[in-house]
């Protein structure tokens, strides 16, 4: 048996929809003989994962991501995983899939879903929670905004190497010059990645090296800045066919997720509570003072309606703020033609 073989065999018995993380833990117990084999103990003596566990979990995510045999739900945290049935399964797809992932080095197929157009073009997408999820194992905690740009930056590039990936990049649209964080471009496909890390006074040690994180406050000044980072993404996947943005904030502030009964609040039309909705024209409480509005001043006219669903990012073990949470929002195009979700 091969273990794309046992990855199938895992959620053909499941019967219902299952996690990564879940078909992890059985292949462990019921199929050990793909856990803790050479070629991942090579992978972590080479620091390319954290751990056995963090090697089999990419090996589970690559495969289901380029095989054509399962449907993934990504609107739940960590996705499901299920079988199709007949009909969901008559898609033109890569003949050309791998299928003894046992050599593999273990590294997640971020970009290739595996599905073909008509015209015979790959259909290209981007896993960004995938990623997230991944580096968390690695990297649970950043010393700053620039520190996590970097590191999911290289995550990227770790998972997909002919992908090109740049830092800073002036998108140019509408003659703004405004620059993207991270811009991804693979074949005809463009990802353009804004970051937001806003901490909370913390001192934690991870692998022997320490952080000490200082209170970012003016929450609602982070709050305007991470929502007109979506309204700039907006502009950026209208701007052309097969492009996408992903806004993402990452915090162990526990103030922005937590819902609160504020509605006269000056940021209440910024809130991003857990299960909220972002949408429309939204702009500042009348009681605003003129230093949190300076250079923030215009109001924000979304598009698109976004659900805020707050996501655990990593765990400490520390006193403290010590949980990081995040949201991800995708941005796609208005015109009817999208990218695969």
């Amino acid at each position: 048996m091969k273990k794309s073989e046992a990855i199938y065999e895992v959620i053909r018995k499941a019967a219902r929809p299952i996690t990564p993380q879940e078909i992890r833990d059985i292949i462990k117990v019921e199929y050990p003989q793909f856990y803790g084999t050479e070629s991942d103990k090579l992978a972590v003596e080479k620091k390319q994962y954290n751990s056995l566990d963090h090697a089999l979990l990419a090996s589970i995510y690559s495969y289901v991501k380029i095989s054509d045999r399962f449907l993934i739900d990504p609107s739940v945290k960590p996705y499901t995983i299920s079988l199709p049935t007949d009909e969901e399964a008559s898609e033109t797809v890569d003949d050309d899939l791998p299928e003894d992932l046992s050599k593999e080095t273990g590294c997640v197929d971020v970009l290739s879903s595996g599905v073909y157009t008509a015209q015979g073009k790959r259909i290209v997408k981007m896993d960004i929670e995938g990623i997230l999820k991944l580096l968390a194992t690695e990297r649970p905690v950043f010393h700053s905004e620039a520190d996590f740009q970097h590191a999911l930056a290289w995550e990227i590039h770790r998972n997909d190497p002919s992908a090109r990936v740049r830092l800073e990049v002036n998108l140019g649209i509408s003659g703004r010059r405004e620059a993207v964080d991270i811009l991804v471009t693979v074949g005809d496909a463009s990802y353009a990645i804004e970051l937001k890390y806003k901490a909370k006074m913390l001192d934690a040690v991870h692998k022997k090296e320490e952080f000490h994180l200082q209170n970012h406050s003016a929450r609602p000044i982070g709050r305007y800045n991470f929502i007109k980072d979506v309204r700039r993404l907006e502009r950026f996947a209208d701007a052309s066919p097969n492009r996408i943005g992903y806004a993402v904030l990452l915090t162990n502030d526990d103030n922005y997720w937590k819902t609160t009964e504020r509605l006269t609040a000056i940021d209440a039309m910024f809130r991003l509570n857990d299960n909220c909705t972002l949408q429309g024209t939204l702009r500042w409480g009348a009681a605003t003072g003129s230093g949190t509005m300076k250079g923030r001043e215009n109001v924000l006219d979304l598009r698109g309606a976004y659900s805020i669903r707050w996501a655990e990012y990593s765990q400490l073990n520390c006193e403290g703020p010590s949980k990081f949470r995040y949201v991800l929002l995708r941005i796609q195009r208005a015109a009817a033609v999208q990218l695969p979700q």
